[in-house]
């Protein structure tokens, strides 16, 4: 009798592109794949080659048959590692900006895995898209950072705003697998939703948790977050996106984008 997995994120949306980060994307989506029984979706967005530049017919079809083939290659190189893996999945070819792209599949996805904002250098770099992504998609985003990815062991960054609550919420189906379940606060940051409303929504949806108040915060949250996480062994995080505005972000700096740059564990992250 085959072993019924638990329930959780079924549908897995994973931009394809021959990135540095296409590694510990493809890690993740096939650690959630087996644990719950998920399909992968496989997006290749395709920028027509030469766009913005001036350059001749020829030119233009010449780079047009090398990119076709090395879209092959790729996708060889994808379907094999996903076969072995012995998981389900799909691909789709569509052509243009790869975040529109993303953004319009997104609806029918429980989950769209994407790399860390800082990617590198060198010519296998893809556009950065986590950021943008994260202000357009209407799903959730699975930040996977180079490194194994396992989910047994999650910790939820609280600070009760409702974009916490929010991605807790959204989490609901992974938060089921897990083996432990962590709510992490820091005491001077607490707004709307103290952490024993977040304790008992979890309770009422089955999940047991444990509450951890942080022993600093402010400006070196995301630090604390990085600390705890590693202290609590934490698995993945759990938090919302740009719970102040962007803009202050953007000026004092902020947990989203130091957790979009520089991930300790995957994120789960929700705008």
């Amino acid at each position: 009798m085959t072993e019924a997995k638990p329930m959780g994120p079924r549908h897995l949306l994973l931009p394809v592109h021959a990135d540095h980060g296409l590694d510990a994307r493809l890690g993740a989506a096939i650690a959630l794949a087996r644990r719950f029984g998920a399909t992968l979706h496989c997006l290749h967005a395709r920028t027509p080659p030469g766009a913005g530049r001036a350059i001749s017919a020829s030119g233009m079809a010449r780079l047009d048959e090398e990119e076709a083939r090395a879209g092959k290659r790729l996708r060889r190189t994808v379907e094999t590692r996903l076969a072995e893996a012995g998981v389900e999945w799909d691909w789709q070819d569509r052509p243009g900006n790869v975040v529109d792209a993303l953004v319009g599949e997104a609806p029918l996805a429980d989950l769209v895995l994407v790399s860390p904002m800082t990617e590198g250098s060198g010519p296998a770099v893809s556009e950065p898209i986590a950021e943008p992504l994260l202000l357009r998609s209407p799903t959730p985003l699975l930040i996977a950072p180079d490194g194994p990815a396992a989910f047994d062991t999650a910790m939820i960054a609280w600070n009760g705003s409702a974009q916490s609550a929010l991605a807790m919420r959204e989490a609901l189906p992974l938060l089921r697998g897990a083996a432990a379940v962590h709510i992490v606060t820091a005491a001077a940051d607490i707004r709307d939703f103290p952490p024993e409303r977040a304790i008992d929504y979890l309770r009422a949806h089955g999940i047991e948790s444990a509450h951890h108040i942080a022993a600093d915060g402010g400006a070196d949250a995301a630090d604390t977050l990085t600390r705890e996480a590693a202290r609590l062994g934490a698995d993945y995080i759990v938090m919302g996106g740009y719970s102040r505005s962007r803009l202050n972000e953007l000026i004092f700096g902020g947990v989203t984008r130091h957790m979009l740059r520089r991930p300790p564990v995957p994120i789960f992250i929700r705008h």
